[in-house]
């Protein structure tokens, strides 16, 4: 059962490659979100109020989708050069 636990906990890759690849998976989430749910917005019937509220919900989320890619980002290259040298 240790090995089990012990082999499942192994890294696979770099911890920065991962890093780097998951910040672009959240990038493509982030434009995805954005354009799939403002798409879908202006195509219901909804007040201008209703609008209003939707899309600034779309913007927040498609934000923090992109802030958090940002930061995955941002740890790949601390994980990449512990140092701080760049």
């Amino acid at each position: 059962m240790k090995s089990l636990i012990r082999a499942l906990l192994k890294p696979i890759g770099a911890e920065a490659k991962d890093a780097s690849m998951a910040s672009k998976l959240y990038y493509a989430m982030g434009l995805l979100i954005g354009l799939l749910s403002g798409w879908k917005l202006c195509s219901l019937t909804l007040t201008e109020a209703q609008l209003f509220l939707g899309l600034l919900l779309v913007i927040c989320v498609t934000l923090l989708t992109i802030l958090v890619g940002l930061v995955l980002e941002l740890h790949g290259r601390l994980e990449a050069d512990p140092g701080g040298r760049h």
